[in-house]
């Protein structure tokens, strides 16, 4: 089991996205809550070039991907990533393969300039181990509410 990384178009891989990422959102507490996954193409699309699509093949299927917004602070002004999601199939969860992946991402944000990436994962989660033993660390916690129409 050897990964590729690679850097790929959003159209050329968005439904092969979309199928990792029905897998990703039913280990989620948005799935388990009953809220609808609906991603949209269109909505994606319009990020352009500020949305960055990383893979994980293996022999050619797309086992894992990350998505990265890259943007000018509006506090600071200096360039910043903002994941959008990040997903490796629990079968290649094994071994170095998450860290690798991750250090790939890292590296090509540090070739754009990228100053600051900001990562999420829930508490549960084992990405926030590696996250930790990468040099991550907690910057906030992110309450959510869902709020009901009355």
């Amino acid at each position: 089991m050897s990964l590729e990384f690679a850097i790929e178009p959003l159209v050329t891989v968005w439904d092969e996205l979309v199928r990792n990422a029905w897998e990703h959102w039913q280990e989620t507490e948005m799935f388990k809550r009953g809220e609808p996954f609906n991603p949209q193409y269109e909505r994606y699309a319009k990020y352009g070039p500020q949305y960055i699509v990383f893979t994980a093949r293996d022999d050619g299927e797309l086992v894992g991907n990350c998505g990265m917004y890259i943007m000018r602070s509006m506090h600071t002004q200096k360039l910043v990533a903002n994941e959008d999601t990040w997903f490796l199939k629990p079968e290649y969860r094994k071994g170095r393969n998450a860290i690798k992946f991750y250090k790939f991402v890292e590296d090509d944000m540090k070739r754009r300039g990228v100053e600051k990436i900001t990562m999420t994962a829930a508490p549960y989660n084992g990405a926030c181990r590696i996250m930790e033993y990468l040099g991550y660390g907690l910057d906030k916690y992110c309450y959510s509410k869902a709020l009901q129409a009355d």
